[in-house]
């Protein structure tokens, strides 16, 4: 992420460490698996970016502008061009509402950008391979707003699927919006009872939360961000409006990590050191080891895309962590590090 702050690269960094713990702590039995109530409930839509084969939430920091070292934005712009030049799946431009539910009746809706109106049945074909449960719903509603160039003509089609006046409807919802060259499908699983003017309330929540989500950016190469903080449930009283990693505690703790091991070989002792001595020590030790992490994925930028770059990340962490006790008897243990382990993965 060398494209990213120092504070967001350590938002980010925590981020994953924290989802890491605990699925290892479950894994091992030393948690609970966390219940609905205990996660923050974040949207299909909201952007994510993937950081060691994770898929974490984000929120772009508002007002904040980085430019990083020309070194380091040459060698993220070049790693990442393979990626950019391939066209995306067009089941990946899908994005989703969340599902709301009343009185046994469920409702998502996707929305996605599309270039003209014979595009409609492939989109809405890669939809429904993309989640073939949504074939199993008992209304599949669609509506479309097409324009062409700068002319003031919108072309517009919708069909209900059985889910009346469902399709003018998401129409109205768009036009309310001034929104074009976009496709809206409506999905409802239908529980038996009756919702009356509670429909359409549900309805429209479901369409504008989607289409919020295909407007919103979705992919970061140069804006900072905010790793979103899914288990904290606490009230928000930050004028971001949702809970964050923030990086001051990922800092202070690799600040205390990397001390130097005592000499195994039962020399006399150096002296005891003072607090100002091991703070120094350890401050040095960080160095080293992000040197060393540097000039690792400096070797392999110019060679691997972004995405080959995370994937190769995490089995080179495998290979270098230290080795402690597996299940609970080594959870928390720490163990030496070699560096020299890391610097052997470089690109010869």
């Amino acid at each position: 992420m060398a494209e990213q702050p120092p504070s967001s690269r350590l938002s980010l960094a925590q981020a994953v460490v924290s989802a890491n713990s605990r699925s290892k702590a479950v894994s091992i039995g030393i948690e609970k698996p966390p219940t609905a109530a205990q996660q923050v409930s974040v949207s299909e839509g909201q952007p994510k970016v993937r950081v060691l084969g994770r898929m974490l939430p984000v929120l772009k920091r508002s007002g904040y502008s980085w430019k990083g070292a020309t070194s380091d934005a040459g060698a993220s712009s070049t790693a990442s061009q393979p990626s950019a030049s391939k066209p995306a799946p067009a089941e990946s431009t899908w994005k989703a509402s969340q599902k709301l539910l009343s009185k046994g009746s469920t409702f998502i809706a996707h929305a996605t950008p599309l270039s003209s109106p014979s595009a409609r049945p492939e989109l809405f074909k890669a939809l429904m391979a993309q989640k073939p449960e949504l074939e199993t719903a008992t209304h599949n509603a669609w509506a479309v707003r097409t324009s062409f160039g700068n002319s003031p003509l919108v072309q517009d089609a919708s069909f209900d699927d059985g889910e009346s006046g469902c399709g003018n409807f998401l129409l109205q919802i768009m036009r309310e919006a001034n929104i074009t060259n976009t496709m809206i499908v409506l999905t409802r699983w239908y529980g038996g009872v009756m919702l009356g003017p509670d429909r359409w309330r549900l309805m429209r929540e479901a369409t504008n939360e989607a289409l919020s989500a295909q407007r919103r950016i979705t992919t970061f190469s140069r804006e900072p961000v905010w790793a979103l903080d899914v288990t904290d449930t606490s009230p928000v009283t930050s004028t971001i409006g949702m809970a964050i990693h923030r990086p001051e505690g990922a800092r202070n703790y690799l600040l205390q990590s990397f001390h130097t091991p005592e000499p195994d070989d039962g020399g006399a002792s150096a002296g005891k050191k003072t607090t100002a001595m091991m703070k120094a020590e350890k401050e040095e030790n960080l160095g080293r080891l992000l040197g060393a992490l540097r000039l690792l994925f400096a070797s392999w930028a110019k060679v691997l895309s972004a995405d080959d770059l995370d994937k190769r990340a995490w089995s080179w962490y495998v290979s270098v962590r230290p080795e402690v006790d597996s299940g609970p008897s080594g959870w928390g243990a720490k163990g030496p590090l070699q560096l020299d382990k890391i610097l052997d993965l470089r690109r010869r």
